[in-house]
């Protein structure tokens, strides 16, 4: 394992991402929703959603919920928001990603990153890197529950 992340390489080249973080495909069975009129935006909302659903910080946690619209009216790959929440001492922020202003999009994308970064390269550094495989584990488990659940209840919609 390579001990430091070159910066300069496209995000989609990094070990931190081939290795973890594109192993949380969401693409095939449903569709992620994202703010309207960002459709054609060059950032990655997609980045953005796979950086939450990787984050090993414990005041982030997410679920992800079927939309209402598709669940009355269920046509195509079931719509599906991602609401995630950051807490610290003073507050807690739970919001759907299709909420996000382009601005804390970027500041999400930043901070998000940077963890991923340095997740890695620490246990780079670690002879012994297991708590950083279980964690990697334990989050892929997580997001592995959460589309189970999301998907039963758009079959239970598709079925009415």
């Amino acid at each position: 394992m390579e001990t430091t992340v070159d910066r300069d390489l496209p995000v989609e080249e990094h070990p931190y991402y081939k290795d973890y973080l594109s192993k949380f495909n969401h693409d095939r069975e449903w569709e992620l929703i994202y703010p309207k009129g960002w459709e054609k935006c060059f950032f990655d909302w997609n980045l953005l959603a796979l950086l939450i659903f990787g984050s090993f910080l414990k005041n982030v946690s997410y679920k992800l919920e079927l939309d209402r619209a598709w669940a009355l009216n269920p046509q195509g790959k079931p719509r599906v928001h991602l609401i995630f929440q950051i807490r610290d001492d003073e507050a807690s922020n739970i919001k759907p990603l299709d909420e996000y202003r382009f601005t804390q999009a970027v500041q999400q994308i930043r901070i998000f990153t940077e963890e991923q970064i340095g997740n890695y390269e620490l246990a780079a550094e670690d002879d012994d890197c297991s708590e950083y495989e279980e964690e990697k584990a334990k989050r892929l488990r997580i997001f592995e529950l959460e589309v189970k659940s999301v998907m039963a209840y758009a079959k239970v919609c598709m079925s009415i």
